[in-house]
């Protein structure tokens, strides 16, 4: 089970340098293609209502870089978008090990094979309440859900993890525990591989 197993401590060093995280920096990450249906631009906004050590690590690719670029200067928070580019889903396990709060709150959504993988990866989810999340997703016990095109209500979800380490721990125990017994990894690896390669719903 590739996304719950270690990863290298040195491989999280090198990424962190890359990336520039500091002691105490705070990730935000997300994995999805760059379309505004996944939502990317409410994640970015929802910085805007984060101290400024919260940072959003983003990865994949899509016609909507450049705008997102420019939705991040507009909004003044630019050099707290980090945009790694497309990534490979080998490399993905390592992405999710540096970060601390998982967010996507898009407008539509099929499987969401990211959200198991963060689940697995032992990160806690903020998510929308769109497509199948619901099917694995329980607000306050495997995840928390935000409300759609509402960075506040985003930043609001990851803040209550920040602010609450006991009630973080027990979602994150909760996620990979429903990710081991209930997700078979060669279905979601299949249904990761179509999202990468699919331009209509992939992340990329």
């Amino acid at each position: 089970m590739r996304f719950s197993a270690p990863v290298a401590q040195g491989n999280l060093d090198e990424l962190k340098t890359k990336f520039g995280k500091r002691e105490g920096d705070i990730f935000l990450f997300t994995a999805s293609r760059l379309v505004l249906s996944r939502g990317v631009e409410d994640s970015i906004e929802s910085l805007v209502y984060l101290p400024a050590h919260v940072k959003l690590l983003i990865a994949g690719s899509g016609e909507d870089r450049e705008k997102l670029g420019h939705i991040a200067s507009g909004l003044g928070v630019a050099e707290r978008v980090i945009f790694a580019g497309h990534v490979s889903h080998h490399e993905l396990p390592a992405y999710f090990r540096i970060s601390d709060v998982f967010v996507r709150p898009s407008l539509i959504e099929g499987m969401g094979s990211a959200f198991i993988e963060a689940f697995a990866a032992g990160l806690p989810v903020v998510a929308t309440a769109v497509g199948g999340i619901p099917d694995f997703l329980t607000d306050g016990i495997t995840g928390l859900f935000c409300d759609i095109r509402n960075p506040e209500s985003v930043a609001a979800a990851a803040q209550k993890y920040l602010d609450d380490p006991t009630f973080t721990a027990r979602i994150v125990l909760n996620a990979k525990k429903l990710a081991a017994e209930r997700y078979d990894w060669s279905d979601i690896a299949h249904a990761a591989r179509a999202e990468v390669f699919n331009p209509l719903t992939g992340r990329g």
